[in-house]
């Protein structure tokens, strides 16, 4: 079993490619909204796991998911949303009329 962390850019990549298969990597480009270097990076590090595999064509390169055993773990980012905004800020005490320090 793989652990790929929840919210980064190898688990929407690893989505992407459970959803449909083969991908290129102009669709994958085109889909994700990021950097060209950000993705290739993503995919150098997927491919040192022996995730996936390129397959590296003359007019185009093809990424194919190797292995299917993953896990995503970490807090969704709709969970953390929630966390923070039930923390709050602290009580103000506006009638203290005494010394400055607690």
């Amino acid at each position: 079993m793989i652990e790929i962390k929840k919210d980064s850019m190898e688990e929407r990549i690893l989505k992407i490619l459970m959803s449909r298969y083969p991908v290129k990597f102009s669709e994958l480009r085109g889909e994700l909204n990021v950097k060209e270097s950000t993705i290739r990076e993503s995919l150098n590090k997927l491919c040192g796991k022996k995730i996936i595999k390129l397959e590296i064509l003359p007019g185009e390169t093809f990424i194919r998911l190797i292995r299917r055993d993953l896990r995503f773990h970490g807090v969704n980012p709709v969970q953390k949303r929630g966390i923070i905004h039930k923390t709050g800020k602290k009580d103000k005490i506006d009638d203290y009329e005494g010394m400055m320090y607690r």
